[in-house]
């Protein structure tokens, strides 16, 4: 803490030379002057530390004794600003950005919308900018507040959003509305169906009245579980029917690609284009605008210009980069190619699940298009639960 205070109010590191410089560092102990970090140097000097309105009266103390006083070092602010006392155009720069970047602040240079998935980022800024959150609108004049009810007004399926101002920057983080997917509660009537057709294996009926064997082809809708029971003795009750079910199923894909395809040689050959983004609108610094290549590839790299307080200056330097290529065909060897049909394939039957009983493949050239289709055979729970009342 004192170190800080010591910086801020500037301080001097002095060497006292005499014949007794002892007597010297008694005599400013005595009538209380300001030091510290007292060292012996040699017999005949000390240094130590002092602060800048102690040294006068260390000076004419040091003459009285015969001692030579000699300022070794300066620290501190008040001497790192004399530095710019005579500097005056830098002084003014300095102060004239602080307040360019204080009063860039007050405006809205760059809008992001974060969260959003369904919802186009064109619909959500459109949205806002009819409420007045657009570039170069006055900070000041934005209720963030008021800002979040309306926006779940104007904008549908939007359940929650919250806008965040700073430096220049307005964040909105949305949340979008999901529909729930209708939920039975266990307790109410329903039947079980069948999710897919296939020939069931094995079905264990936990509620309800069963309505197929094992072994049964059963198709897509049907009811293989009733929830209403009957009974001769008394009326028909409704259930909540619950069952397992499951049934060999067939999945029959194919994946298809041509033998020659085209792979890029690249020649080296590069082009660069610069581009200013202001205000939303562009402006090329190139005069030729179209392709520099027949084929070539194009990286887009965006640059911001960041000024001190977290402002972001409302100019993006875009730096587009065209890299020339030749292409050239490519034959795919029929192994390869059936390698990385079967893969695709694979990774699809995985993502449909179900336990697979039998596979088959089988590999075909034709007119320069290589294809694999793939027949297999699962085994999948296809119990689903249906409200009766939605039966038509």
């Amino acid at each position: 803490m004192m170190e800080m205070v010591n910086r801020a109010r500037g301080y001097l590191e002095v060497s006292v030379t005499g014949v007794f410089p002892e007597r010297f560092i008694n005599l400013c102990a005595a009538r209380g002057l300001s030091f510290w970090s007292v060292r012996k140097t040699d017999a005949t000097q000390y240094r130590f530390l002092t602060t800048k309105s102690a040294y006068p009266k260390l000076e004419g103390l040091a003459k009285s004794q015969s001692c030579e006083l000699r300022i070794l070092r300066q620290q501190g602010a008040p001497f790192f600003s004399a530095r710019f006392k005579k500097r005056y155009a830098l002084c003014a720069g300095l102060l004239l950005w602080l307040l360019c970047a204080g009063f860039m602040g007050q405006f809205i240079w760059e809008i992001e919308v974060q969260g959003n998935t369904a919802i186009p980022d064109e619909t959500i800024l459109q949205a806002l900018s009819e409420l007045g959150v657009r570039q170069g609108a006055y900070t000041g004049s934005i209720e963030e507040r008021e800002i979040k009810n309306l926006m779940a007004l104007k904008v549908d399926g939007l359940l929650w959003c919250a806008l965040n101002i700073s430096g220049g920057r307005a964040t909105l983080m949305v949340r979008e509305r999901v529909e729930p997917e209708p939920v039975i509660r266990r307790g109410d009537p329903c039947d079980v169906i069948a999710r897919e057709s296939g020939v069931l294996v094995r079905m264990d009926t936990l509620s309800g009245s069963a309505q197929v064997q094992n072994g049964q082809t059963v198709r897509k809708g049907q009811i293989l579980v009733s929830g209403v029971i009957q009974s001769e003795q008394t009326e028909p009750r409704t259930v909540h029917a619950m069952a397992y079910a499951i049934a060999r199923t067939w999945r029959d894909v194919t994946a298809v690609t041509p033998e020659s395809q085209l792979q890029k040689q690249y020649t080296g050959n590069e082009k660069r284009r610069f581009a200013l983004v202001a205000l939303g609108r562009r402006r090329n610094l190139y005069r030729d605008g179209g392709q520099p290549f027949d084929n070539c590839d194009k990286i887009s790299i965006s640059h911001t210009f960041d000024a001190p307080l977290g402002v972001r200056f409302p100019i993006r330097l875009i730096t587009e980069t065209y890299s020339e290529y030749i292409p050239e065909p490519l034959s795919l060897a029929e192994s390869a190619a059936a390698e990385l049909l079967e893969t695709f394939l694979t990774e699809q039957l995985e993502e449909y699940g179900g336990d697979v009983s039998d596979l088959r493949l089988a590999f075909e050239n034709r007119g320069g298009l290589m294809g694999v289709r793939m027949t297999a055979e699962l085994l999948r729970d296809i119990a689903e639960p249906r409200d009766i009342l939605t039966i038509p």
